[in-house]
C-alpha cells in the first residue's frame, strides 16, 4: 500500500523518556525520523522530566515558531495547524484544545524548554529513549501524518454541518482527490466510512472510525489486491482478523497487535493447506507453535524470531509421524543435546550436536543392541570411547577413528587425529546466497566461516601441513554440506576472532587433491 494510506494504519505506543542527570549526564542526542537534530542549548532534566528546546525540534516538522515577549508566550503554525504555550505555565493549546503538560514550559539561557513526552502528544509522533545511548528517537506515525492531512490547506469537506461542525454525512477531498466519504461527528471522521489512498484508489480502508481514526470491524485493501478483515483500534489491525492473497484465499488468520500478527494465529501455504500454528510476535513465528508439511505436523516446540530455537521436535519428512529428533535448537539447526531416532524411531543416538552435525560427547545405539559411549564426530565414534554388547559387556574401550575400535591410546601426532581434533573445534556460521546479503553471493553460492575457539586451536591448524589444512577445511564442509544443501560454491573460510588464516572454493564432493588454499600466517 503506498504511503498515504500505509500511514494511516500504523500506530506504535509512545515511550516515556526515562529520567536523565541535570548536569553529569553526557550530551543527550535527538533524532528525528532517523535525521539528528542540532541544539544550540541542550536538552536537559529538571525534577525528573526530560525537557528538549522547542525552535528546533519544530522548525524541523515545518512548524512556524515566534515569541512574543510581553506575553512570555511560544506560538507555532503550519497551515491550519497551530500551538501555543506560556512560560512557566503547564497549560498548552493545540488546535484550540488544551492539553497539560508534565512541566511547565521554561526558559533556560534564553531558550524556551518543553516536557519530551509533550512532544509526541502534540504532534502525534512516537517518543523513544535509549537509556545506554543517551538518545532520543522522535518518529513519524500514522497520528503525525493524519494531522499532517486534516490541518494541511489542500483539505476540503463537502457535506452535512451542524453549526459550525461537520455532522451527518460528508467527503473530504485532499489535493482534489476524493481521501474519505462517510460519517462525520464533532468535525471528526466517527461512524461508518471508507478511506482511499489518493494515489491508488484501489486502495483503502472500509468500516468503522472513532475519533478519525478506525476502531472496530473494518477491511484494509492494499495495492496488490490483498486484504484484511477483522479488528482496529487506534489505526492499527488490534484484536482478531484474517489475511487473504488477491485471489481469497486465506494467508493467516489470529492476533494482531500494532498492526503485525502477535499473539495465538494460524499461517497458511498458497494451497490453504497448514503451514504454521501457534504464537506470533513483531510479526513472526515467537514463543511455542507447530509446522506442518501436506497436513502433517514436522515441528514443534520453541521459535525465536521466526526460527526454531530452544526446546523442540522434529518429525521424519515423509509425512509417517515417526520421530527423527527431539532436543535443543538454535537458528533452526540441531545444536545442543538432543536424541535422533531411525526410520522406525528407534533411538539411535543421544548426546551433543554441533551446527547438525552429531559432535562432541554422546551415545550411539546400533541395531543389533551395542552400545557406544563416548567422543563421536557426524554420529560415529571418533576419540575416546566404549563399545558393549547387547549385555552391557564391553567389547572394546579405548581409542576409535572412523566408526570403529584403532587402538588403546591415539597416535597424537597421526595427521588424522590432528584433524579430526580441529574438526571438533569448529562452530560454524553459515550465508547463503539463497537469502538477502551483503556479499553479492548468488542463489549458487555460500560462505561457511569455521571459526576456532581458542588460540591453541588457531596454532594446531597453523602447524598441520598444507594437505592436512586442505583435508580439514575440505572435509569439514562436505561433512555439512546439508547446511548449504544445492550451492555450486562454498567459500570456507577458517577465522579466529574475526581475521582469516585460511580460505578455498569449495564443490560438492572435491577431493582434498583439487582444492587451492589461500593460507594467510597473521590472519587477514
Amino acid at each position: 500500500m503506498k504511503k498515504t494510506i500505509a500511514a494511516i494504519f500504523i500506530f506504535v505506543v509512545l515511550l516515556v523518556a526515562a529520567p536523565l542527570a541535570y548536569a553529569q549526564e553526557p550530551v543527550i542526542k535527538v533524532y528525528i525520523d532517523e535525521r539528528q537534530v542540532q541544539f544550540a542549548e541542550q536538552p536537559v532534566n529538571v525534577e525528573g522530566v526530560t525537557m528538549v528546546p522547542f525552535r528546533p525540534i519544530f522548525e524541523t516538522f515545518g512548524i512556524q515558531v515566534s515569541w512574543d515577549e510581553e506575553k512570555r508566550a511560544v506560538t507555532g503554525t503550519k497551515q491550519k495547524w497551530s500551538i501555543s504555550l506560556t512560560i512557566d505555565q503547564e497549560q498548552a493549546i493545540v488546535n484550540g484544545e488544551t492539553i497539560m503538560m508534565p512541566e511547565a514550559a521554561r526558559m533556560i539561557n534564553g531558550h524556551t524548554f518543553i516536557p519530551l513526552r509533550f512532544v509526541g502528544e502534540a504532534t502525534g509522533r512516537t517518543v523513544g529513549w535509549d537509556d545506554t545511548s543517551k538518545t532520543v528517537k522522535i518518529v513519524s506515525t500514522l497520528r503525525s501524518d493524519l494531522i499532517d492531512i486534516l490541518y494541511s490547506n489542500d483539505l476540503k469537506y463537502e457535506g452535512d454541518m451542524k453549526g459550525d461542525n461537520k455532522e451527518g454525512k460528508g467527503k473530504y477531498y485532499y489535493r482534489n482527490t476524493l481521501w474519505y466519504e462517510g460519517d462525520f461527528k464533532a468535525n471528526r471522521m466517527e461512524g461508518i466510512g471508507k478511506q482511499y489512498d489518493p494515489q491508488n484508489p484501489k486502495s483503502y480502508y472500509e468500516g468503522h472510525y472513532l475519533d478519525n481514526l478506525s476502531n472496530g470491524k473494518g477491511k484494509l485493501v492494499f495495492d496488490d489486491g490483498s486484504y484484511y478483515e477483522g479488528d482496529f483500534k487506534e489505526g492499527s489491525r488490534e484484536g482478531i482478523g484474517k489475511l487473504y492473497d488477491k485471489t481469497g484465499k486465506l494467508k493467516y488468520e489470529g492476533g494482531y497487535a500494532h498492526d503485525s500478527r502477535e499473539g495465538k494465529g494460524k499461517y497458511y501455504n498458497t494451497d490453504e493447506t497448514l503451514f504454521y500454528e501457534g504464537d506470533f510476535k513483531a510479526g513472526v513465528q515467537h514463543g511455542v507453535g507447530k509446522l506442518y508439511n501436506k497436513g502433517k505436523m514436522i515441528y514443534e516446540g520453541d521459535f525465536y524470531e521466526g526460527k526454531q530455537t530452544g526446546k523442540g521436535k522434529i518429525y521424519r519428512s515423509d509425512n509417517t509421524g515417526i520421530l527423527w529428533y527431539e532436543g535443543e535448537l538454535r537458528d533452526a539447526n540441531r545444536h545442543g543435546q538432543g536424541k535422533m531416532y531411525d526410520n522406525t524411531g528407534r533411538l539411535a543416538y543421544e548426546g551433543q550436536f554441533k551446527s547438525n552435525n552429531q559432535t562432541g560427547k554422546g551415545n550411539v545405539y546400533y541395531s543389533n543392541g551395542q552400545t557406544y559411549e563416548g567422543e563421536v564426530y557426524g554420529g560415529k565414534p571418533e576419540g575416546i570411547g566404549t563399545l558393549s554388547d547387547v549385555s552391557g559387556k564391553v567389547v572394546s574401550a579405548g581409542y576409535f577413528e572412523n566408526g570403529a575400535y584403532k587402538s588403546p591410546r591415539p597416535d597424537e601426532q597421526a595427521e588424522h587425529y590432528k584433524v579430526m581434533t580441529l574438526k571438533k573445534q569448529f562452530t560454524q556460521q553459515v550465508i547463503d546466497g539463497l537469502m538477502p546479503n551483503s556479499y553479492g553471493l548468488d542463489s549458487s553460492e555460500a560462505i561457511m566461516v569455521m571459526e576456532l575457539p581458542t588460540k591453541e586451536a588457531l596454532l594446531q591448524f597453523q602447524q598441520l601441513s598444507d594437505s592436512a589444512k586442505k583435508q580439514v577445511i575440505n572435509s569439514y564442509a562436505q561433512d555439512n554440506w546439508g547446511n548449504v544443501l544445492g550451492v555450486k560454491h562454498c567459500y570456507a573460510k577458517v577465522k579466529y576472532q574475526g581475521l582469516v588464516y585460511a580460505e578455498a572454493d569449495i564443490s560438492y564432493k572435491m577431493v582434498d587433491e583439487s582444492v587451492k588454499l589461500d593460507v594467510y600466517t597473521e590472519g587477514k
